[in-house]
């Protein structure tokens, strides 16, 4: 039977992910950049990444949806996808058909509601963490964030894509930008990528479900555990159980490689271990 969850569906996160971590770190880059509030972290982005924000100078609300890409801004973040090794490639970009980009802003705009009624932490973190989310189109790629574009996530929404499929990414997407913010300020970790890309340094991902840097994984096991709870609202049984099994696999190899992660690191992936245990209790898995 499943335990009584009583802060929330997301439950008691860990602490690079809860709100109250995120708004001192965001405070931590706009003081920085010479700014005084975290609600400033958006425009401190602006200032310190060569990656700006495409989005109009009046726009306060986030996150702002660009299907724009032929704009200089877009361009250069439309490059970074291009040559990232992460894609196939085979992948080829296009923009997002004309007659896509109703139904999709009215299907982010939903997704948006759905995080909300599932937790209204989810939904905070989006608008905290994204300013810009990118629309393209990309054959065989879902979406991703950059660590050097931080409050930007560009996504390739397929054609059958459900409301909750949207929110699933849009949560996806912002666990990474909370943990790229997080390293960036606490530093997470010891050592460079070279290092964590060795192939005796590889840690099985519990979402590719297949090897990768030791890094790439520690961001994927936050998203899986993460992505359980929602699955699990969302009666994805199936999916919600690979999952946590995954993250499992993944924080049991971690915990031997203790070596690439900083003492704060370190805390970083107890926290994780402790969230995975909760999550397994809570959800009755």
């Amino acid at each position: 039977m499943k335990s009584e969850v009583t802060c929330g569906r997301l439950g008691a996160l860990p602490a690079f992910c809860t709100l109250e971590k995120i708004e001192s770190n965001r405070l931590t880059l706009a003081d920085f950049a010479g700014y005084r509030q975290a609600a400033d972290y958006f425009n401190a982005l602006d200032d310190l990444q060569s990656v700006k924000f495409p989005r109009p100078a009046d726009v306060t609300t986030s996150p702002f949806l660009s299907f724009d890409t032929e704009s200089p801004d877009v361009a250069a973040i439309v490059n970074s996808i291009i040559e990232s090794a992460e894609l196939p490639i085979t992948a080829t970009l296009s923009s997002v058909a004309h007659h896509r980009i109703q139904p999709i802003s009215q299907a982010l705009e939903d997704a948006l509601k759905d995080l909300a009624s599932f937790d209204e932490r989810a939904e905070a973190l989006v608008r905290h963490l994204v300013a810009s989310v990118i629309l393209v189109d990309i054959s065989g790629c879902e979406g991703g964030s950059f660590w050097h574009a931080l409050g930007v996530v560009w996504l390739s929404p397929g054609i059958a894509w459900s409301v909750e499929k949207y929110a699933e990414s849009l949560l996806h997407e912002s666990v990474h930008q909370a943990t790229f913010l997080d390293d960036m300020v606490n530093r997470i970790f010891s050592v460079g990528p070279d290092a964590m890309a060795a192939s005796d340094s590889l840690i099985i991902s519990p979402i590719r479900e297949v090897r990768r840097r030791f890094d790439f994984t520690l961001h994927a096991t936050a998203v899986a555990i993460v992505l359980a709870r929602y699955l699990d609202y969302r009666q994805s049984i199936d999916r919600a159980s690979r999952m946590l099994n995954g993250a499992s696999t993944s924080l049991r190899e971690m915990s031997r490689k203790r070596q690439f992660l900083t003492e704060y690191g370190n805390d970083v992936l107890d926290e994780l271990a402790r969230y995975h245990r909760g999550t397994v209790t809570d959800l009755g898995y």
